[in-house]
């Protein structure tokens, strides 16, 4: 459990963008929503996908989500939790991303992903 930060499992939109809105960092699971909605208030992201060996999902999406999103240097990936202090040590060093507004591009990436798939 971390001891240094807000956590959950679940909650509601309102609240998650709210705990978004107030993040200095924003740690993630691979999830598109969650990935855009962090990425839409400028937070420096990192995912941390769910994967299909550990029974964390059906399949790797995330992966190749967090993968892609990360060579366009848009989130940091973590694909191993032992780099997980690394990852957050590094994002601290990223200066305020600019907030994004209407269409992200990242959406149209993930689109692009979604329909090749």
């Amino acid at each position: 459990m971390p001891k240094n930060c807000v956590y959950f499992d679940f909650t509601t939109r309102e609240k998650f963008e709210n705990y978004v809105k107030k993040a200095n960092i924003v740690v993630t699971h691979g999830g598109v929503g969650s990935i855009i909605t962090s990425l839409n208030f400028g937070k420096p992201t990192i995912v941390v996908p769910r994967r299909e060996k550990y029974n964390e999902h059906k399949n790797d999406h995330q992966m190749d989500i967090a993968k892609e999103l990360g060579r366009e240097g848009k989130v940091l990936a973590c694909y191993d939790i032992r780099n997980l202090k690394k990852k957050i040590d590094g994002a601290r060093k990223i200066r305020r991303v600019k907030k994004r507004k209407g269409v992200l591009k990242i959406e149209k990436t993930l689109e692009r992903f979604i329909e090749s798939v």
